[in-house]
C-alpha cells in the first residue's frame, strides 16, 4: 500500500517510453497496481462504482409451449407477468376473417351477414393462422378448377383438411358406407335431443389422413367455462349414441365404436370419480338394468395396458364407485337406444341424404335433422334387450362344493 513501483512489471521500462505503476493493493503476495502511468498520462485501473441507470428495461418474450418452459424463467423475479392470449371468439373471427376475406378473391355470396355468421360458428376453435390458411387453401382448390375466386365449397374442403387432415382415395363398400352414416348420424341425433346447447358443426363420412372413417364436431352454442351434470350426462349420450344406433339396425357393433366407448368411460369415472356427481335419477329396477348395460359395457377401460388405465378411470373403477360409472354409462345407452330404436325410419333418411353428399357442415346439418322428422323417445317406445346370459362358474362351482358337504353331513 503506498509503494511506488517503477517500470510497469518487473521495473522494466518500454523502448519507446518509461511505464510507471503509481499505487498499489497486495493480493497473493505479490502487489497488483491500481493505475498505471505511460508517458506522463495516468490509466485508472479500478473499476469504478455501478450506478443505477436513469431508465427501466422489460425483457419480453412469448412461447406457444408454456409447458416446458424451465422453472428458473417462470419463478417470481424473472418473468413476473404472464399474458396468456386465448384463441378468439365469435365475434372476433367474424373481425379476422374479414381482414382475410378483403385480402382474396372469393363469391360475393360469402359477403353477406348470415354467411360470415356461418362461418365465425363453424370456425371454433380456429386461431388467426387457421382462418388465413383455410382461405388460401380455399383459393387453391378453386385455382385447381380453373377459377381465381373460391366458393363456399371450397372453404368446407380446406376447414375439413385443417381439422382432420386430407380426405383418403378410398371407396368404402355399400355395406360400410351405410353403417359409417348410421353411425355417425347416431350421435347428431343423441346430440340434437340431449345437448340442446351444442350445435353441430361438420358431419361427415370421408376417411381423413388421422385414421376417422366419419366424425360429427359440434360447439357449444355459448362460450361457457364450467358444466352441470346434466350438461355432462349430455355430452355422454351424444357419444353413446353411435353404439346404440348401430345395435337398433343391426343387432350388434362395430369395432368402431372403440374410441366412444374410451371417451365414455372417461367422461362417466370424471363425472363419478373426481367431482362427486352420483348416479342417475333412476327407480331400483331400471339401475339394476342400467348397470347390468354399463359393467358390459365399461369392460373397454379394463384392458391390460390399455390406454384407460391411468389417471381417474383405474381408481374409480377399482374402487366403489364402479357401480355408479355402471349405472351412469348404461342408463346413457339405454336412453340412447330407445331414441334410436324411435327414429328408425328417419335416421335411414338422413344417413341416405348424408351418402349423397358426403359431408355436411352447420347449417346443413340442422336443416337436414329439421325435415326427416325425428322425435324423443316416449314411455310406450321399447327398452333394449337384455344382454346374452353367460354362468357364472365360480358361483355354480360353490354350490356343487357347498352341496356336496351338505351331502356328507346328513350321512
Amino acid at each position: 500500500g503506498g509503494r511506488r513501483v517503477a517500470g510497469g512489471a518487473g521495473g522494466r521500462s518500454g523502448a519507446r517510453g518509461r511505464v510507471g505503476g503509481f499505487g498499489s493493493v497486495r493480493l497473493g503476495g505479490r502487489f497488483i497496481a491500481r493505475q498505471i502511468g505511460v508517458n506522463g498520462s495516468q490509466l485508472h485501473l479500478r473499476i469504478p462504482n455501478l450506478r443505477a441507470p436513469r431508465y427501466n428495461l422489460f425483457f419480453m418474450g412469448a412461447t406457444n409451449r408454456p409447458n416446458v418452459l424451465d422453472e428458473a424463467v417462470t419463478r417470481p423475479g424473472r418473468f413476473g407477468r404472464q399474458i396468456i392470449f386465448r384463441n378468439p371468439n365469435r365475434e372476433d373471427r367474424k373481425d379476422i376473417a374479414a381482414l382475410y376475406f378483403d385480402k382474396k378473391k372469393h363469391d360475393p355470396a360469402l359477403d353477406t351477414p348470415g354467411r360470415r355468421d356461418e362461418f365465425a360458428r363453424i370456425s371454433e376453435g380456429y386461431s388467426p393462422a387457421m382462418i388465413e390458411q383455410a382461405l388460401s387453401v380455399a383459393l387453391m382448390y378453386a385455382f385447381e378448377e380453373g377459377r381465381d375466386f373460391f366458393v363456399w365449397r371450397d372453404l368446407r374442403e380446406a376447414m375439413g383438411n385443417i381439422e382432420s387432415g386430407l380426405v383418403q382415395p378410398v371407396e368404402y363398400t355399400e355395406r360400410e358406407k351405410v353403417a359409417v352414416a348410421r353411425h355417425e348420424v347416431g350421435h347428431a341425433v343423441a346430440m340434437r335431443f340431449y345437448q340442446p346447447d351444442h350445435s353441430p358443426v361438420r358431419l361427415s363420412i370421408k376417411m381423413r389422413s388421422d385414421g376417422s372413417l366419419g366424425r360429427l364436431s359440434s360447439q357449444a352454442t355459448e362460450e361457457e367455462f364450467s358444466r352441470f351434470r346434466s350438461q355432462m350426462a349430455g355430452r355422454l349420450r351424444t357419444i353413446m349414441g353411435a353404439l346404440a344406433c348401430e345395435r337398433v339396425f343391426y343387432g350388434e357393433n362395430s369395432d368402431g365404436v372403440f374410441g366412444d366407448l374410451g371417451q365414455a368411460t372417461q367422461l362417466a369415472c370424471h363425472m363419478v370419480g373426481l367431482v362427486g356427481m352420483g348416479p342417475d335419477a333412476l327407480s331400483e329396477d331400471e339401475s339394476r338394468r342400467a348397470m347390468g348395460f354399463g359393467e358390459y359395457l365399461i369392460s373397454v377401460a379394463e384392458m391390460s395396458g390399455g390406454q384407460m388405465s391411468g389417471g381417474i378411470v383405474g381408481p374409480t373403477l377399482g374402487g366403489k364407485g364402479r357401480a355408479t360409472v355402471a349405472q351412469v354409462i348404461g342408463s346413457a345407452y339405454m336412453d340412447c337406444w330407445r331414441l334410436m330404436k324411435a327414429n328408425e325410419e328417419a335416421i335411414d333418411m338422413a344417413s341416405d341424404a348424408l351418402i349423397a353428399q358426403g359431408e355436411l357442415v352447420g347449417d346443413e346439418i340442422t336443416g337436414l335433422l329439421d325435415s326427416v322428422g325425428l322425435r324423443m323417445q316416449s314411455d310406450a317406445d321399447p327398452y333394449p334387450p337384455a344382454l346374452p346370459k353367460i354362468p357364472n362358474l365360480e358361483a355354480e362351482e360353490r354350490r356343487r362344493i357347498e352341496g356336496g358337504g351338505r351331502q356328507e353331513k346328513s350321512a
